[in-house]
């Protein structure tokens, strides 16, 4: 009895250090509760610590969501296991509210996000936009709708291998699109994009003009956008062909 005691013990110490299973296939995220994830810090809490095992699909129901930020790489992920992230059934808003964007992402790569619909407090001058891409490779963003943020809608910094495409992107302070410290080679695609500066508020009151798309040390291949206002080159990151956009 002593003996069965003491085995118990360790093994309970012991099941405290099972790792769960690699994400894998569909997973789903629905803020009832109902889906594998209840919110968007939950997801990306699995994503990090799990890691995935192949393409990972992730359908979000529609409802509201708060802000998260997946910070770090993603165990297991490539060229050939990616996560993409997607709404079902209707509109995904996620809302950063005060925060400092609504999702962010530091040091992350192979993710897609498409159709979400990223909004923050319009007067939030401290934010990093709605949603903030840093130090992070291969990644797209489509079909989104990014609106009502207090900086920029989209900050790309020190990141390559961007493709930004088919995303509504208006209501912003300094500038819908904002690449900044990506360098001349970072290879970011913008393209079939609708981009409009149309809030008067707040023209001009962070420094440099409120622009559309904002390039500072950056470079980018910009074609097939509908712009509502104009670009603008704050740095020495590389032409970009006005003809194209």
């Amino acid at each position: 009895d002593d003996f069965s005691h003491v085995a118990r013990d360790h093994w309970d110490m012991g099941a405290d250090f099972i790792m769960a299973p690699a994400l894998s296939g569909t997973v789903s995220v629905n803020s009832d509760g109902s889906g594998d994830y209840a919110t968007f810090a939950d997801l990306f809490t699995a994503l990090t610590t799990d890691g995935i095992e192949g393409n990972v699909n992730v359908e979000v129901a529609a409802g509201s969501y708060g802000p998260a930020t997946l910070s770090g790489a993603i165990p297991g992920a490539d060229e050939t296991s990616q996560v993409h992230i997607y709404s079902v059934g209707g509109d995904v808003i996620v809302d950063g509210g005060w925060d400092a964007y609504a999702l962010g992402f530091t040091g992350t790569s192979w993710v897609h996000l498409e159709g979400l619909d990223l909004v923050m407090d319009a007067f939030n001058e401290f934010s990093n936009g709605a949603l903030y891409i840093g130090g992070s490779t291969n990644m797209d963003i489509s079909h989104c709708r990014i609106h009502q943020s207090g900086f920029v809608g989209m900050l790309v910094s020190e990141s390559q291998n961007i493709r930004i495409w088919n995303n509504f992107i208006y209501d912003t302070a300094a500038a819908n699109i904002s690449l900044a410290m990506c360098g001349a080679d970072a290879n970011i695609e913008i393209w079939n994009n609708s981009l409009y500066y149309n809030n008067p508020n707040f023209g001009g009151f962070f420094g440099p003009p409120a622009q559309c798309l904002a390039l500072t040390e950056s470079s980018a291949n910009v074609h097939n956008n509908i712009f509502f206002k104009d670009v603008l080159d704050q740095g020495d990151g590389g032409p970009w062909d006005s003809s194209k956009g």
